[in-house]
């Protein structure tokens, strides 16, 4: 098992949080707690990459901050910016709209959806782009 601590001191502000976590990952990948795991415990210790064609991954908590093979701790950021895959070729998306999960992408977010990110900066096609986790699952 892994433990998730963050590590801040109670007097600052937390503006990045990093977790460390085992699982297979590529940089930059979207993160979501495993909720196939058995043990209601595990279902938020254990991650696999975000998916939203699949029930048990479609809690996204964050982005995969480099690359691990599935026997290495890999570093989830769950608060704060980075660079991810956004998708803004169907809907654009203006910087500050709210995004949710739309296969291993994300997307402008619409009514009724789980808003997991926000953007940084406008996206008007399929490509990366800055968005800030603010650590809200």
């Amino acid at each position: 098992m892994v433990a998730l601590t963050l590590g801040l001191q109670p007097a600052i502000v937390a503006r990045r949080s990093i977790s460390a976590l085992p699982q297979r990952f590529s940089a930059s990948d979207l993160v979501a707690y495993d909720f196939s795991q058995t043990e209601n415990a595990d279902k938020v210790l254990f991650v696999k990459t975000a998916a939203s064609g699949t029930a048990t991954t479609t809690c996204c908590i964050g982005v995969a901050l480099r690359a691990a093979a599935a026997d290495e701790a890999v570093e989830v950021l769950v608060r704060g910016l980075h660079t991810v895959a956004v998708d803004g070729s169907g809907t654009s998306v203006a910087a500050g709209d709210a995004l949710m999960l739309s296969g291993s992408k994300l997307v402008k977010a619409t009514a009724g959806n789980v808003i997991v990110a926000q953007a940084a900066v406008a996206v008007t096609s399929d490509t990366t782009a800055a968005v800030y986790f603010d650590g809200r699952v």
